[in-house]
Order: C-alpha cells, then structure tokens, then sequence
C-alpha cells in the first residue's frame, strides 16, 4: 500500500496503480494454478482490477478481513487458480 496523504482521492489512485503493477508482475511471473492477493484503497477502480483478475484467474474477489476497521476503505484483491 502506498504511503497515505491524507488526500483520499490520490492515496486511491496510488493504491490502484501499485495494484495494476502487482498484476502485471503476476501475469509476468506467476505460474499456473497460482495466487495473487493485493491490498487495495477503494475508490471506484476496483470494478475494473476485480474484472481483470477475473480474467486471468479462475476464482477472484474481494475481501475485507474482520480484523479491518468498518470506517477504513481498505479491502484486498484475491485471485485464485492462475490461467495459463
């Protein structure tokens, strides 16, 4: 995750470009049948990383462990089962 600013919307375009380059790194290097998890700062990419590793993976989604605050806008990008 990047360093945070203080400014949601540029801590979320941040969190989303290291996340695209978490991917890329995956498709990449990454072998079949593996997985790929990426915390991410939701702001209204997360549609199109979560369509993406869909994509390339045969189980992806979104998570929110418990341990999280309700109030944090954090989740994590979970993609399962690389395709070849």
């Amino acid at each position: 995750a990047p360093a945070t600013s203080g400014n949601s919307g540029l801590d979320t375009d941040r969190s989303e470009a290291i996340v695209e380059a978490v991917l890329d790194y995956a498709d990449a290097m990454l072998r079949p049948g593996g997985t790929v998890v990426a915390k991410l700062f939701m702001g209204g990419g997360q549609k199109e990383l979560l369509d993406r590793m869909r994509a390339g993976y045969e189980k992806a989604r979104a998570f929110k462990p418990e341990a999280c605050r309700t109030v944090s806008f954090e989740t994590y990008l979970i993609g399962q089962g690389k395709r070849r």
